[in-house]
């Protein structure tokens, strides 16, 4: 230790210092003790002392020769006064001795000295040299205390951890109100209950039942706020401190970006239905289902009619606002479990989950009306557009979706063939 540190940084209370030097004064022959600390340039100063004098806190001068021998004869030796004032009269001996790995030095004034009195003298500074450890011990760790909990308070993310005893615990403001804790909560008990009451309120528990039974178990979770949506990171630590951590990550931007992907991905930008990959990915699921539990899917492919002669007349925006109109009116045709598609050009395909093919042809029909039963928008006058289609169903447990798309595309063109704006059921 450096030989100037102060005793504060040594020792946890000087009130802890007065019990071992009472002990020394009850020994026989020991008038009075006295705790000194170096205080540069050969001066010490009196930290404390028994029987309590007006000397404490005073900076004395300490003989060479004291410390150089543990037990002097008083007479030998030119005393400082703050050596005499504990006593009545003058002592005739002086006993000394270091309190070991600390800078301070325990001094003894004695009526006389025998080896048993030394000893009693050293064993007291032994216990002082205790003290002084558990002191620097106590003040290292307020001090990483103290420093891990600004850190803690400084975090921008919410953050908790909990040793692994559940006897202390650090947590940042954010952390506090995820887990609706009241500001300045830090009881170790009350935040973990608070954390294991998020875990058990997810709507997928059961992945984390074992962080929950097993506190050393690792897990990932998910967290709503307010409009907030937090990823929750939580692992166990043993490096030093030993316990659980837990970290939330706002993650709402990379979430709404995460959406606009997934619908930039399978949404066809103009008309707002599935894409055609999209749209086949589904109709393979939905064809799976279908044979496993042997229930109909229906399939409709409508094409509208004469669409390039809008183009060609009215040109491509026109055509656009016909083609954002028609997605619109054939949602309002559907069913909450129908799919829609745009497959390209102008052709939308209709996916028709536990539907008949009587019910699916009833449907296209109602379809094809909707689409030609109201003018677009284009032009002074409005423009009528008119579709066909073609109908198909899986009819058993071979089929697949290249069948069925090939009897729909088949049927649809014969609806071409026999005079458009009408409804053909696959052969």
């Amino acid at each position: 230790m450096n030989a100037f540190t102060s005793p504060e940084a040594l020792l946890p209370s000087r009130e802890g210092l007065r019990p071992v030097l009472r002990l020394l004064n009850g020994v026989a022959g020991i008038e009075a003790a006295l705790l000194l600390h170096p205080a540069g340039d050969g001066q010490y100063e009196v930290i404390e002392a028994w029987p309590r004098t007006e000397e404490i806190g005073h900076h004395i001068r300490v003989n060479a020769q004291l410390l150089s021998s543990p037990d002097q004869d008083a007479g030998s030796v030119r005393l400082p006064v703050a050596f005499t004032v504990a006593m009545s009269g003058r002592p005739t001996r002086i006993l000394t001795a270091p309190v070991n790995d600390t800078p301070m030095l325990l001094i003894a004034l004695c009526s006389h000295s025998s080896a048993d009195m030394h000893e009693h003298v050293i064993a007291a500074a032994s216990l002082l040299e205790s003290l002084a450890r558990q002191g620097a011990q106590s003040t290292s760790e307020r001090i990483a205390e103290d420093k891990i909990e600004s850190i803690v308070r400084s975090m921008a993310v919410p953050f908790v951890f909990i040793d692994a005893e559940a006897s202390n615990a650090f947590i940042n403001q954010g952390a506090r109100a995820l887990l609706g804790l009241a500001s300045g909560e830090a009881r170790p008990e009350r935040i973990a209950k608070a954390l294991a009451e998020m875990i058990g309120a997810q709507e997928k528990p059961a992945p984390l039942r074992q962080p929950t039974n097993d506190h050393k178990a690792a897990a990932t979770f998910y967290v709503n706020h307010g409009a907030r949506t937090f990823k929750a990171d939580m692992r166990w630590i043993a490096h030093g401190l030993s316990g659980r951590i837990c970290t939330f990550h706002d993650i709402t931007e990379e979430r709404r970006m995460e959406d606009e992907l997934r619908q930039l991905a399978t949404t066809d930008y103009l008309t707002g239905a599935l894409n055609r990959r999209a749209f086949e990915l589904t109709f393979r699921s939905e064809v799976e289902r279908s044979r496993r539990h042997d229930l109909p899917v229906s399939l409709i492919l409508i094409d509208l009619d004469r669409f390039k002669s809008i183009n060609d007349t009215h040109g491509h925006q026109a055509g656009d606002i016909v083609l954002k109109e028609v997605g619109d009116r054939l949602r309002v045709s559907l069913r909450d479990s129908d799919l829609l598609g745009r497959l390209g050009g102008e052709e939308f395909g209709i996916l028709l989950p536990n539907t008949s093919i009587q019910n699916a042809i009833e449907m296209a029909d109602r379809m094809r009306r909707v689409i030609g039963g109201a003018p677009f928008g284009i032009g002074p006058a409005g423009l009528t557009v008119t579709a066909s289609a073609g109908v198909t169903c899986v009819r058993d447990s071979q089929d697949d979706v290249g069948a069925m798309t090939k009897r729909a595309d088949d049927a649809l063109y014969a609806a071409k063939q026999q005079g458009r704006n009408m409804v053909v059921e696959g052969a």
